[in-house]
C-alpha cells in the first residue's frame, strides 16, 4: 500500500514537470542500446510467462508501467491500445506492467475498457530493475531485447519514431 501511494505521489508531480525533472527520472531508466533483464512474469488469469521468451514472438514490444490509480496512466491507456490496434498486424505487441494492483482490479480495468493489449502483474523488482520511479513509464525493445526507445509519460510522437526505426508503419 504505501509503495503505490508513493508511486502515486510522483506521478502527481511529473505531471506538470518541467522537462529537467523528467529528464531525472529518464537517467534511471535503462539505456538505449543495453538488453533488457529476463523475468518470469505472469498475467491476471495467473499464465507465466518468460519475458525474453515472449518478445522473441514480436518484432517490437512496448513495455507500459503503470497502475491503476495513476491518473495519467489511464489517461494514456486509450492511445496505447489505438497504437496496438494499428500497428499489430506489423508484429507490434504491448505489454502493460501493472504495480501494486490484484489481478481482478487489473482484469476488470482490461475488461471494462475493451483493451486488446496484454497486462502484467510486475511485482516492485521489476520496475526497479528497469529503472522506473515515474508512472506512467514506457520502453520501445526489439525482439532480442534491446531498448530501442525509453521515456516517463505519454509520448505519442516519441513511440510513433521509435515504431518508425524499426519499420513499423503507423499511416
Amino acid at each position: 500500500m504505501l509503495t503505490t501511494i508513493l508511486a502515486a505521489a510522483v506521478t502527481v508531480t511529473l505531471a506538470g514537470a518541467p522537462a529537467p525533472q523528467l529528464e531525472q527520472h529518464e537517467a534511471n531508466l535503462i539505456p538505449v542500446g543495453t538488453k533488457v533483464p529476463d523475468f518470469e512474469l505472469q498475467t491476471p488469469a495467473g499464465a507465466k510467462l518468460k519475458l525474453l521468451e515472449t518478445l522473441k514472438k514480436s518484432k517490437v514490444t512496448i513495455i507500459n508501467f503503470w497502475f491503476y490509480n495513476c491518473g495519467a496512466c489511464r489517461a494514456e491507456a486509450p492511445h496505447l491500445n489505438a497504437i496496438f490496434e494499428k500497428t499489430k498486424s506489423q508484429g507490434v505487441s504491448v505489454l502493460a506492467f501493472n504495480r501494486g494492483d490484484t489481478p481482478e482490479i487489473v482484469k476488470n480495468y482490461f475488461s471494462e475498457n475493451k483493451f486488446s493489449y496484454t497486462p502484467i502483474m510486475a511485482p516492485v523488482e521489476v520496475h526497479q530493475k528497469f529503472g522506473v520511479r515515474a508512472y506512467p513509464t514506457n520502453y520501445v525493445v526489439d525482439s532480442e531485447g534491446v531498448v530501442v526507445a525509453r521515456f516517463v509519460g505519454w509520448n505519442e510522437q516519441k513511440l510513433k519514431d521509435a515504431l518508425a526505426k524499426k519499420g513499423i508503419k503507423m499511416d
